[in-house]
């Protein structure tokens, strides 16, 4: 993917379709590219009419991405519905892997880790120059017994600030 055009869609604020190469397939996400640099782009997930966190995704796994008629009529009522969405703070770190898991291990935050088949919700508890280790929650709101690893390899996709992943970390340390 041409590293320009995705640049021009961030400072155009326009509603894209970024296609990602996942483990199975491509897979298609609809949101704003908040950021984009040499390692990372930052997309402003887009569900249901409003804004839904922040997704991550590593440069060489964008396929494609692209605005359309569609989109920005789309992008009309998302506006109207919920205005545009927030900058992404300042605290993540894009330089590389494990500076970006890390600063968001330093996060009172839940992540939301997905490697193409399969997903996890939790806290980032440690990280290392090849992965991290989470502790996790399931969809019932309880903490797994034993901590979840993943080498930075597997992570297809890193999301936080979306409402599944917010709900659990509120309700798990029952914040309103």
């Amino acid at each position: 993917m041409n590293w320009i055009r995705l640049k021009q869609f961030e400072k155009s604020g326009t509603l894209v379709s970024v296609t990602i190469r996942e483990s199975d397939g491509d897979a298609s996400y609809t949101g704003y590219v908040q950021h984009v640099d040499p390692n990372f782009i930052v997309l402003g997930m887009v569900s249901e009419w409003h804004h839904d966190g922040l997704s991550i995704f590593r440069i060489p796994s964008v396929v494609s991405c692209d605005g359309s008629k569609l989109l920005d009529e789309q992008s009309r009522i998302v506006d109207w519905n919920c205005g545009k969405p927030d900058d992404v703070p300042d605290w993540p770190v894009f330089e590389n892997d494990e500076a970006l898991f890390r600063s968001l291990s330093l996060q009172p935050l839940y992540v939301f880790l997905y490697d193409g088949d399969a997903a996890e919700v939790g806290r980032i508890s440690s990280v290392s120059s090849g992965g991290l280790v989470m502790s996790g929650v399931d969809a019932g709101g309880n903490i797994l017994a034993e901590p979840i690893t993943w080498t930075f390899d597997e992570i297809v996709q890193v999301t936080f600030g979306d409402e599944y992943s917010s709900t659990l970390y509120r309700y798990v340390y029952r914040q309103p």
